[in-house]
Protein backbone atom coordinates (compact mmCIF):
# COMPACT_ATOMS: atom_id res chain seq x y z
CA UNK A 1 0.00 0.00 0.00
CA UNK A 2 2.51 2.15 1.07
CA UNK A 3 4.56 1.74 -2.65
CA UNK A 4 1.51 2.75 -4.52
CA UNK A 5 0.72 5.62 -2.41
CA UNK A 6 4.50 7.00 -3.29
CA UNK A 7 3.85 6.08 -6.56
CA UNK A 8 0.41 8.21 -7.02
CA UNK A 9 2.17 10.73 -5.01
CA UNK A 10 5.55 11.19 -7.52
CA UNK A 11 3.09 11.09 -10.38
CA UNK A 12 0.77 13.47 -9.30
CA UNK A 13 3.87 15.59 -8.12
CA UNK A 14 5.61 15.44 -12.08
CA UNK A 15 1.88 15.94 -13.70
CA UNK A 16 2.08 19.40 -11.52
CA UNK A 17 5.27 20.50 -12.34
CA UNK A 18 5.06 19.52 -15.66
CA UNK A 19 1.54 21.60 -16.52
CA UNK A 20 2.67 24.36 -13.93
CA UNK A 21 6.22 25.01 -15.96
CA UNK A 22 4.38 24.69 -19.68
CA UNK A 23 1.71 27.44 -18.60
CA UNK A 24 4.58 29.29 -17.01
CA UNK A 25 7.10 28.96 -19.90
CA UNK A 26 4.02 30.84 -22.23
CA UNK A 27 2.85 33.16 -19.05
CA UNK A 28 6.29 34.33 -18.35
CA UNK A 29 7.07 36.65 -21.61
CA UNK A 30 6.93 40.05 -20.54
CA UNK A 31 7.35 43.84 -21.56
CA UNK A 32 11.05 43.83 -22.99
CA UNK A 33 11.50 39.94 -23.70
CA UNK A 34 12.86 39.88 -27.52
CA UNK A 35 10.53 37.67 -30.20
CA UNK A 36 12.48 35.44 -32.29
CA UNK A 37 13.15 37.55 -35.81
CA UNK A 38 11.47 34.67 -37.83
CA UNK A 39 8.27 35.26 -35.78
CA UNK A 40 7.99 39.02 -36.09
CA UNK A 41 5.39 40.73 -38.77
CA UNK A 42 5.78 44.08 -39.53
CA UNK A 43 2.41 46.48 -38.59
CA UNK A 44 2.16 49.25 -40.98
CA UNK A 45 -0.18 52.25 -40.81
CA UNK A 46 -3.44 51.82 -42.80
CA UNK A 47 -4.89 48.62 -44.25
CA UNK A 48 -2.54 45.25 -44.13
CA UNK A 49 -2.83 41.22 -44.15
CA UNK A 50 -0.92 38.18 -43.70
CA UNK A 51 -0.84 34.70 -42.92
CA UNK A 52 1.09 32.33 -40.17
CA UNK A 53 0.52 28.36 -40.70
CA UNK A 54 2.39 26.44 -38.09
CA UNK A 55 1.69 22.51 -37.67
CA UNK A 56 -0.73 23.29 -35.03
CA UNK A 57 -2.57 26.47 -36.93
CA UNK A 58 -3.76 28.64 -39.62
CA UNK A 59 -4.30 31.63 -39.14
CA UNK A 60 -5.18 34.50 -41.99
CA UNK A 61 -5.78 37.80 -40.44
CA UNK A 62 -6.03 41.61 -41.57
CA UNK A 63 -6.24 44.46 -40.15
CA UNK A 64 -5.98 48.40 -40.12
CA UNK A 65 -3.55 50.81 -38.08
CA UNK A 66 -4.36 54.57 -37.63
CA UNK A 67 -3.98 56.76 -34.67
CA UNK A 68 -2.68 54.94 -32.17
CA UNK A 69 -5.19 52.43 -32.80
CA UNK A 70 -5.28 48.74 -34.48
CA UNK A 71 -8.52 46.92 -35.93
CA UNK A 72 -7.51 43.31 -36.24
CA UNK A 73 -9.54 40.51 -37.60
CA UNK A 74 -9.23 36.81 -38.64
CA UNK A 75 -9.88 33.06 -39.10
CA UNK A 76 -7.69 30.53 -37.63
CA UNK A 77 -8.12 26.80 -37.31
CA UNK A 78 -6.35 24.13 -36.28
CA UNK A 79 -4.41 21.85 -39.13
CA UNK A 80 -2.22 18.98 -39.37
CA UNK A 81 -3.20 16.31 -36.52
CA UNK A 82 -4.58 18.93 -34.35
CA UNK A 83 -7.54 18.99 -36.66
CA UNK A 84 -8.61 15.12 -36.59
CA UNK A 85 -9.60 15.23 -32.66
CA UNK A 86 -13.11 16.11 -32.22
CA UNK A 87 -13.00 18.36 -29.08
CA UNK A 88 -11.25 21.76 -28.20
CA UNK A 89 -9.97 21.88 -24.40
CA UNK A 90 -8.79 25.17 -24.93
CA UNK A 91 -7.15 27.13 -27.44
CA UNK A 92 -6.17 30.69 -26.71
CA UNK A 93 -4.65 32.91 -29.14
CA UNK A 94 -2.23 35.87 -28.27
CA UNK A 95 -0.50 39.14 -29.60
CA UNK A 96 2.54 40.61 -28.88
CA UNK A 97 3.51 44.31 -29.96
CA UNK A 98 7.35 45.02 -30.84
CA UNK A 99 9.39 48.13 -30.82
CA UNK A 100 11.72 48.39 -33.72
CA UNK A 101 14.61 45.71 -31.75
CA UNK A 102 12.03 42.91 -31.45
CA UNK A 103 11.17 43.45 -27.92
CA UNK A 104 7.59 42.92 -26.69
CA UNK A 105 6.08 46.39 -25.27
CA UNK A 106 2.53 44.69 -24.47
CA UNK A 107 0.58 41.77 -25.19
CA UNK A 108 -3.24 41.25 -25.76
CA UNK A 109 -5.79 37.96 -26.28
CA UNK A 110 -7.38 38.00 -29.64
CA UNK A 111 -9.08 35.05 -29.04
CA UNK A 112 -10.62 32.09 -26.60
CA UNK A 113 -12.26 29.54 -28.03
CA UNK A 114 -14.04 28.47 -24.63
CA UNK A 115 -13.94 25.24 -22.80
CA UNK A 116 -14.54 21.82 -24.23
CA UNK A 117 -16.04 23.09 -27.72
CA UNK A 118 -16.11 21.44 -30.97
CA UNK A 119 -13.18 21.61 -33.16
CA UNK A 120 -13.61 24.49 -35.88
CA UNK A 121 -12.82 27.16 -37.91
CA UNK A 122 -13.06 30.60 -35.85
CA UNK A 123 -13.36 34.30 -36.61
CA UNK A 124 -12.43 36.96 -34.12
CA UNK A 125 -12.13 40.79 -34.23
CA UNK A 126 -10.52 42.97 -31.71
CA UNK A 127 -9.74 46.81 -31.61
CA UNK A 128 -6.53 47.76 -29.79
CA UNK A 129 -4.71 51.07 -28.62
CA UNK A 130 -1.15 50.79 -29.32
CA UNK A 131 1.53 51.86 -27.18
CA UNK A 132 4.00 54.49 -28.47
CA UNK A 133 6.93 52.68 -30.64
CA UNK A 134 5.11 49.77 -32.11
CA UNK A 135 6.27 48.36 -35.40
CA UNK A 136 5.71 44.60 -35.53
CA UNK A 137 3.64 42.13 -34.21
CA UNK A 138 4.56 38.48 -32.57
CA UNK A 139 2.04 35.64 -32.54
CA UNK A 140 1.21 33.13 -30.01
CA UNK A 141 -1.14 30.00 -28.48
CA UNK A 142 -1.62 27.67 -26.35
CA UNK A 143 -4.25 24.89 -26.81
CA UNK A 144 -5.54 21.36 -26.21
CA UNK A 145 -7.49 19.10 -28.14
CA UNK A 146 -9.61 16.30 -26.86
CA UNK A 147 -10.92 12.53 -28.74
CA UNK A 148 -14.13 12.10 -27.27
CA UNK A 149 -16.01 8.99 -26.33
CA UNK A 150 -15.15 6.46 -23.24
CA UNK A 151 -13.32 8.29 -20.72
CA UNK A 152 -10.69 5.42 -19.83
CA UNK A 153 -9.01 5.75 -23.16
CA UNK A 154 -9.93 9.47 -24.35
CA UNK A 155 -6.47 10.94 -26.19
CA UNK A 156 -5.43 14.62 -25.44
CA UNK A 157 -2.67 16.54 -27.14
CA UNK A 158 -1.48 19.86 -25.92
CA UNK A 159 0.49 22.40 -28.72
CA UNK A 160 2.06 25.73 -28.15
CA UNK A 161 3.67 28.70 -29.81
CA UNK A 162 6.11 30.67 -28.07
CA UNK A 163 7.71 33.42 -30.47
CA UNK A 164 10.41 34.44 -27.97
CA UNK A 165 14.30 33.75 -27.80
Amino acid sequence: MMRSTTFLFTMFAVLVINVTGCSQMFMNHRQGDVVKPAQRHPLPSGQFSGHLETIDVALDYHGTRSDGTLTLSGTLHLTGKHHHFDMVRILQLDAWYLDHEGRALTKRRLFNAGHMVDNDTWQFQKTIELPQGVVGMAFGYTGEVLETGDRSDMASFSFWLIPFE
